[in-house]
């Protein structure tokens, strides 16, 4: 049970630090505010998941080398945003981010750029910013 509200709350954080910074993102693309998301709360469910996601597969590829882990980690949230910006156009009826124009992209949901992004974000959330989060809030 512990280990459900552990995966609860980790959802629900990282639903606010994705729209963050997905917010943060677009503003400065735009070089004005410009709301993350699909939804008027501060929160980004897609990214909550894909933290979910990362914490159940990080133990598996821990023990690899980091360049290795880098690779998955960014084949794995390539995938993961190409399903969720295929899913948000077939629910939605409206695409949440274009990536047509760029370099090796899959039907504009995703492109090589922005699966380093998320090979690059995810090993650092998951080697140096969760456990920083982690010791600060359960100093012993």
């Amino acid at each position: 049970m512990a280990v459900m509200f552990y995966f609860f709350y980790l959802f629900l954080f990282y639903s606010f630090v994705g729209w963050l910074i997905d917010s943060g993102y677009r503003s400065f693309l735009d070089r004005r505010w410009v709301r993350g998301g699909f939804s008027v709360l501060p929160f980004a469910p897609s990214y909550g998941l894909g933290a979910v996601f990362l914490f159940s597969l990080g133990p598996l590829v821990a023990p690899l080398p980091l360049a290795m882990q880098w690779m998955l980690l960014g084949f794995f949230f390539a995938a993961y945003e190409y399903t969720c910006g295929h899913l948000g156009v077939l629910l939605n009826k409206r695409r949440l981010w274009d990536y047509s124009g760029g370099f090796l992209n899959i039907h504009g949901h995703t492109d090589l750029l922005h699966a380093i992004y998320w090979a690059t974000l995810s090993l650092g959330v998951f080697h140096w910013f969760h456990p920083w989060l982690l010791e600060i809030f359960f100093k012993t």
